[in-house]
């Protein structure tokens, strides 16, 4: 059987295609799904959108003051969300569907430019890496990036490699959505689309492809700008506030020089934790010496289209580590989330390139592979979450339909009341549990029921008890980074109530039953 050889290529992929399906589909199989504060934002806006036919000219707020995301991620999840009622195991393999169409997508374009060997490479890596699987069950705004980013490298090739003009109209469309889900990645990828103009001498590729791309890249920013000219140019200030570093809603990082090694150390580290998966020097030490081998052979013979590849990941990779080491504020994992494709890329290519040249390369090269898949998929903690059990974290949606089981059940039909400690401070998850999993399940809603995003003007935040409630359940999750705030919050905001019963849930979750007398 060679490698090498399409149908070969073909019958591995499939099966890496059904372990990336499974390791997928393991949250939705044990309903241990993920769904915390920036899922519950994201779900309210949604529910908007859909149930009460709100169409906000912009979504979430993101990590940088005053800057506002478009609306298209809000959009997009309104399809899982009106084919389900708005379950959130919806949203996940909504997400999951995408992953596992971009590496489908993926493995095809990879083995039509750069050949099978690289392709099975990329693939293996696109679907069993833990960054693309937890990208794929987590759904949050940043994300798709970690899937879209290939069209862009893509687009990339095809305009400035094979100067095919009418690419400008999909990579500038793509830069442009790129805003809607993380602003502080696309930002980056404006200045990697001006030095690949200059690199390639993109000046050939101008015209009318072009002026069509700037056009439909500006549609994709009507409704922020909309929203801009009613607001005062909140967002554009925000934006220019940026490279100052005065504008991040969590301070300043280091120095110039210090963020440079600061940077250099993290782009490493996304390299392992993204690609390689191992940290031994043992490993990773011949690992690199091989994808510089490998990228050299690509240089001194001249192999196209892997050295245009290597050079247009290479860019990308140079340009948002400039970038970034020029931006004061933190680099945040999500301000990273379109760059696995290029470090699987970056590592794919040179590797193939061996495996094509020398054949005693070949063993030591598939043991490597195999190491890898293995050690993404953990087969014991796969195991262990296809049975069902359930994690003890917080921010699993099994668990916080276990407290609202208990809340709903041991109220006996009466009305009741809920208050709820986060250390978010916004308890969106709360609220749009009750709303979908509570009324769906009991059809009835506390009876304080609010649904409200204060930061973006809708509606209001919880108020304490009056002494009028009667029944009522205090939900409190645990603050590990700031234990002591949970009984200052008790003291100051829950003042009254006689403790009935007192229940402990997975994730240190506890639910006080309480009565005003």
């Amino acid at each position: 059987m060679r490698l090498n050889s399409k149908k070969t290529a073909t019958a591995l992929f499939l099966f890496l295609l059904g372990l990336g399906t499974l390791v997928r589909l393991v949250p939705v199989i044990s309903g241990n799904i993920f769904f915390w504060f920036d899922q519950g934002l994201d779900t309210i806006l949604v529910k908007q959108l859909v149930i009460d036919h709100k169409i906000n000219l912009v979504s979430r707020y993101s990590g940088l003051a005053g800057v506002l995301m478009g609306p298209i991620w809000t959009w997009l999840m309104a399809i899982p969300f009106a084919l389900s009622r708005g379950n959130p195991i919806s949203f996940t393999i909504f997400l999951s569907i995408l992953s596992l169409t971009s590496s489908v997508i993926t493995f095809f374009l990879v083995r039509k430019y750069l050949g099978p060997v690289i392709a099975i490479i990329v693939s293996g890596i696109t679907l069993l890496a833990p960054v693309f699987v937890t990208n794929s069950t987590i759904v949050a705004s940043p994300h798709p990036l970690t899937f879209l980013f290939i069209f862009f490298i893509w687009c990339s090739y095809e305009l400035f490699i094979n100067q095919k003009r009418i690419f400008w109209v999909p990579l500038l469309v793509l830069t442009g959505l790129f805003f809607q889900f993380e602003i502080g990645f696309a930002l980056f990828t404006l200045p990697v689309l001006i030095v690949l103009f200059v690199t390639f001498r993109g000046w050939r590729t101008l015209g009318k492809s072009f002026l069509m791309g700037l056009f439909l890249v500006g549609l994709t920013f009507l409704p922020q700008v909309a929203f801009d000219f009613r607001h005062d140019f909140l967002i554009s200030r925000g934006i220019l506030k940026i490279f100052s570093g005065s504008n991040s809603l969590y301070g300043t990082h280091a120095s110039l020089p210090q963020r440079f090694l600061d940077r250099a150390w993290s782009f490493g580290d996304d390299f392992l934790t993204m690609v390689l998966l191992f940290r031994e020097w043992f490993i990773v030490v011949p690992t690199v010496i091989l994808m510089l081998w490998g990228s050299y052979l690509a240089w001194k013979k001249k192999l196209e289209p892997q050295l245009s590849f290597i050079k247009i990941c290479a860019i990308i990779i140079v340009v948002f580590y400039v970038g970034f080491s020029f931006y004061p504020g933190p680099l945040w994992v999500w301000y990273r989330a379109g760059l696995p494709i290029v470090y699987a890329l970056l590592f794919s290519i040179p590797l193939g390139i061996l495996w094509q040249k020398y054949r005693y390369l070949r063993l030591p090269l598939l043991l490597l592979f195999l190491m890898i898949i293995y050690k993404a998929i953990s087969p014991a903690a796969l195991l262990s979450e296809i049975k069902g059990s359930t994690t003890s974290d917080t921010a699993n949606l099994k668990v916080q339909q276990m407290v609202l089981d208990y809340v709903y059940s041991s109220s006996d039909g009466k009305p009741f009341a809920y208050f709820a400690y986060t250390p978010p401070v916004y308890d969106y998850i709360w609220q749009y549990d009750f709303w979908q999993y509570g009324q769906q399940k009991y059809k009835r809603l506390p009876e304080n029921f609010r649904m409200s995003i204060p930061l973006l003007g809708i509606g209001s935040q919880a108020t304490p008890p009056t002494g009028k409630e009667g029944l009522f359940y205090v939900i409190i999750e645990p603050n590990r980074e700031r234990p002591w705030e949970i009984a200052g919050w008790e003291k100051s905001f829950i003042k009254i109530g006689k403790i009935l019963e007192t229940q402990n849930f997975p994730g240190d979750i506890i639910v006080e039953k309480r009565i005003t007398e």
